[in-house]
């Protein structure tokens, strides 16, 4: 199993079924290798797990996405027109 943050683990567990959990993880420390110089790394790593919603094919699309993009599905939300972030996030 890839060295991967507790919380991180820890959000891969809660959201994804067991068979699912060791190719997750590959996929989120393939990310890590990739965008390693990424100030909010482990945010955006986070977010993917959020977004994909405990499926692996998803989670492997938000891979190829800009880390942005993640960030705002994850996090933001539209309401009355206007962008708010979340109340919460898991």
């Amino acid at each position: 199993m890839p060295n991967v943050p507790s919380r991180l683990s820890q959000m891969v567990e809660k959201h994804f079924a067991e068979p699912d959990r060791a190719p997750a993880l590959e996929i989120l420390a393939s990310y890590a290798e990739r965008f390693a110089w990424l100030k909010d790394l482990e945010r955006v790593r986070i977010d993917m797990v959020l977004v994909a919603k405990g499926d692996l094919e998803k989670l492997a699309r938000e891979a190829e996405t800009d880390w942005r993009d993640i960030i705002m599905e994850a996090e933001y939300e539209l309401r009355d027109g206007k962008i708010v972030r979340r109340a919460s996030l898991d």
